[in-house]
């Protein structure tokens, strides 16, 4: 969901239990040069994505789809997904001959009856990163491939947003207040 960068500020300030009309007045903490308001805007995307890579996937209620350029290897036993530029990290993803979906990578562990038990990771290569799902056997399909992305704070020109999964907006507010508590008393 598009949460209003103003309302994650509001509520991370009174989360460090500080009042707005004081900090609009400018009182400034550590740093000459750094306002708490601006601090707390400052923390915003990183305070989200610290809060989406620490959720348990079970905690995760809005995701974005995986889709697009995706090739099966010659043995068929091996999918290769490009993920997009945006890709933070992966929360569910399944295979149509898998039993159950995974949420983290794993690596393949044995191969039993001519094929390996599900795994997956991430690779790095000059053309961008790629899923890489193993322990796959011939025509199967992706039946389930859910990641989250990076946070980025977007202007339309009325409004400051970032997308952040409904159920983890509460959660990065008090990520972004704990963040700004820890630099204002070090």
């Amino acid at each position: 969901m598009n949460v209003n960068v103003s309302w994650l500020m509001r509520r991370a300030v009174m989360l460090l239990d500080e009042d707005l009309a004081e900090i609009s007045e400018a009182e400034v903490f550590g740093d000459m040069g750094m306002e708490l308001g601006r601090l707390v805007d400052d923390l915003v995307a990183e305070g989200a994505a610290k809060t989406m890579r620490e959720a348990d996937s079970g905690d995760i209620d809005e995701t974005r789809s995986l889709c697009g350029d995706h090739r099966v290897t010659a043995s068929g036993m091996q999918l290769e997904l490009k993920v997009p530029d945006d890709f933070l990290r992966l929360v569910e993803f399944r295979m149509s001959d898998w039993s159950r979906g995974l949420t983290d990578w794993r690596e393949p562990q044995a191969v039993m009856h001519g094929y390996s038990l599900p795994g997956l990771r991430l690779e790095h290569r000059p053309d961008g990163r790629y899923l890489i799902a193993e322990g796959t056997r011939p025509g199967a399909t992706v039946v389930s491939a859910q990641y989250l992305p990076v946070p980025q704070v977007k202007d339309d020109g009325r409004d400051r947003t970032v997308w952040i999964p409904r159920s983890l907006v509460t959660r990065t507010a008090r990520t972004i207040a704990t963040m700004a508590r820890e630099i204002i008393t070090t």
